[in-house]
């Protein structure tokens, strides 16, 4: 996935064969890379499942704002060289400061009850091609391990036999 995010988006996030059905460029030919299309392309997705959307956002804005800033400040120090080139990456470590919570659960987060959680991963699947979907149920790493293994339990029962 490369190129520019949508307009208040995450950067770096464009499925580059949505851009060409709407006349963008050209969709990625991955097989030179051994990359078959539709098959053996895997993302992974920030996942919380509990009794609906606003408890899974209570549940997980703390731990996955923290991921994200620590992430940038891990970066930050490769995009202090003076070389034009990483310009770009300056703009995205510039973007990814200003990401919140409502961003990623637009752009990429599965948060919330099962049902809804279901047609999110449908969704994803749709517009990015994939076939393995992999979870990120504990993002930053603070959340408790209890509620996590409910997280993962019940995306076990309830989400994943929908999902084929």
């Amino acid at each position: 996935m490369q190129g520019a995010a949508r307009d208040g988006g995450l950067p770096g996030r464009v499925n580059q064969n949505q851009r060409a059905r709407e006349g963008g460029d050209e969709p990625l030919d991955l097989a030179p890379r051994g990359i078959r299309p539709g098959g053996d392309t895997a993302l992974a997705f920030p996942v919380h499942v509990t009794t609906g959307r606003a408890q899974a956002r209570q549940d997980s804005e703390a731990g996955l704002m923290r991921f994200l800033r620590e992430a940038v400040e891990r970066l930050a120090p490769l995009g202090q060289a003076d070389v034009k080139s990483f310009e770009a990456f300056r703009q995205v470590l510039a973007r990814m400061e200003r990401v919140t919570f409502d961003d990623m659960d637009r752009d990429m987060g599965v948060f919330g009850d099962p049902d809804y959680c279901v047609e999110r991963v449908r969704a994803l699947k749709h517009e990015y091609g994939m076939d393995e979907f992999i979870c990120y149920f504990n993002q930053g790493g603070i959340m408790d391990p209890e509620m996590v293994r409910q997280s993962m339990r019940l995306f076990a029962k309830e989400v994943m036999p929908h999902i084929g």
